[in-house]
């Protein structure tokens, strides 16, 4: 995606890992085969997973994910830079 902005779809955070694979397989299953779970800390402390789905180069695709998403999944995303 080169050096610049790199746009993602956030499609849920979850504690257990368990239920972030679930979220991934049913968004694998309809499918988003870019789709994965990203860990993170949450404050430092407590891990927190979450689904990421597909990469951008433009925002207005991101959008684009995240109101079908909504649409066709019932999943409530928003959108996330990363480089």
């Amino acid at each position: 995606m080169g050096a610049g902005k790199v746009f993602v779809v956030q499609a849920g955070a979850f504690s257990n890992p368990a239920n972030a694979e679930v979220r991934v397989r049913r968004l694998r299953d309809a499918g988003y085969p870019e789709t994965y779970v990203e860990q993170s800390k949450l404050n430092g402390a407590r891990k927190v997973h979450m689904v990421i789905v597909g990469k951008f180069k433009q925002r207005e695709q991101a959008q684009e994910l995240v109101d079908r998403l909504k649409k066709k999944s019932r999943i409530v995303s928003f959108i996330s830079i990363t480089r």
